[in-house]
């Protein structure tokens, strides 16, 4: 993957995909733990119109991209991609919310060809969608990057980064790497 990214503490990691038509970077959400799948591809990821779905209202927007590794630079739907690896290449895939960017495990929907219109699937499709959780964005997740606090917590110190405990150290052992650095480092 070309793509800039960046994982979130969330579960969810940050595509950053250029928009063709509008020509500017847009947010795409993946699981974290599809990161590995998806980064095997030699793709930058775009987005842009799906001309097969226009109508007056509407354009929806596909991520895709090119797969520089094969000699017929195949094009790839990343919605696609992610649906056949959590499924299989027989189904057809959907987006519950139809929000393009919103690509979590849980938001792809399958569907067997030829199904898509029938009233069960779409019943099976609209529980699904009142089950489906909101999406957190990066914006909406108030955790600073590289933020590192000390707190006291039952006699010992607790260093905090990221709001997760990288370590507990006992006062001797905090005033011990204080004077340390307080000989040691300049200013």
């Amino acid at each position: 993957m070309i793509n800039r990214f960046e994982h979130l503490s969330n579960g969810l990691t940050v595509i950053f995909c250029t928009n063709t038509q509008l020509n500017i970077e847009e947010e795409v959400y993946i699981d974290t733990k599809m990161f590995n799948y998806i980064t095997a591809f030699n793709v930058e990821w775009k987005i842009w119109d799906d001309s097969r779905g226009k109508n007056n209202d509407y354009i929806p927007k596909v991520v895709g991209g090119v797969d520089l590794d094969h000699d017929d630079h195949k094009i790839l739907s990343l919605r696609r991609l992610i649906g056949e690896y959590l499924y299989d290449n027989s189904y057809h895939f959907s987006l519950l919310n139809e929000n393009y960017y919103d690509l979590r495990n849980l938001n792809i929907f399958k569907f067997k060809p030829g199904t898509g219109h029938s009233r069960k699937i779409r019943a099976k499709r609209e529980k699904l969608l009142e089950e489906l959780p909101k999406l957190e964005k990066r914006d909406d997740i108030n955790i600073i990057p590289n933020n590192v606090n000390v707190i006291e917590y039952e006699g010992k110190l607790l260093i905090i980064e990221d709001s997760i405990v990288i370590n507990k150290v006992s006062y001797a052992q905090a005033n011990a790497i204080s004077k340390y650095l307080n000989t040691h480092t300049q200013v």
